[in-house]
């Protein structure tokens, strides 16, 4: 299977990456910063064996400034971690809708377009939608508050 890793590059991204890999699947890894080779990710392709090698394809791309619609083409999942999280030096709530919301409801439908079948679109969100992220015991049924529009564009987007 061809999985698209979007925020490839951050912590989850990375531990994504190299599970997949680790379980026989090609990876289309998404990032937008640094290079991968400067976060030391270069090793992430030895983790599954010298398949793996070939299996690791690093795309650079601005989610929030480019056409998404490439991105899952030839892929058979999409797992979407990226996201602008909450930086009190960021303020403009425009900021966190577009790359929270408005690029994760793109890429979903730019992954239906390119035939990822329906149920194979994950998502992470985060527990800034119960207005806390700490000492929290939640589930389904947990109320959410929001209280930051990092955690109010992530609900959003759910």
């Amino acid at each position: 299977m061809r999985v698209l890793v979007t925020g490839a590059a951050g912590c989850v991204g990375r531990a994504v990456v190299a599970r997949l890999l680790r379980g026989g699947h090609a990876v289309r890894a998404q990032w937008r910063g640094r290079p991968p080779a400067s976060l030391g990710l270069g090793a992430l392709a030895a983790i599954g064996g010298d398949a793996a090698a070939t299996a690791l394809e690093w795309v650079r791309a601005d989610l929030a400034r480019g056409d998404l619609r490439p991105l899952p083409d030839g892929c058979d999942a999409v797992v979407h971690l990226a996201a602008l999280v909450h930086r009190h030096e960021v303020r403009d709530d425009s900021a966190y809708r577009r790359q929270n919301h408005e690029v994760t409801v793109q890429l979903h439908d730019a992954s239906i377009a390119a035939g990822v079948p329906r149920g194979r679109f994950a998502f992470a969100s985060t527990t800034a939608v119960y207005g806390r992220d700490f000492g929290l015991h939640a589930d389904e049924r947990t109320p959410v508050r929001p209280v930051t529009p990092y955690g109010r564009w992530k609900l959003e987007a759910e």
